[in-house]
């Protein structure tokens, strides 16, 4: 699975490297992995990135919450 990690990433640079990171993919695209580490913030804001390109996610799994997963399709 192709993963974006968003560790030691400034906030303000999030949305360009999430683009530049969509743009790299090969289709199908998803799932992908968004490692975001446990930032609220951070959370936020790739879900709000998530949502803009219409992505579905979900947490990696309920002790993984620094990671989540993309898909086209709501599970």
């Amino acid at each position: 699975m192709k993963t974006l990690n968003l560790h030691n990433t400034r906030h303000s640079e999030v949305e360009e490297k999430f683009l530049k990171f969509l743009n790299k993919l090969n289709f199908p695209a998803t799932p992908f992995k968004i490692i975001t580490g446990k930032s609220n913030y951070m959370h936020k804001l790739v879900i709000q990135l998530l949502k803009k390109n219409e992505y579905h996610w979900h947490f990696e799994n309920f002790t993984n919450v620094g990671a989540l997963i993309a898909t086209d399709e709501p599970l």
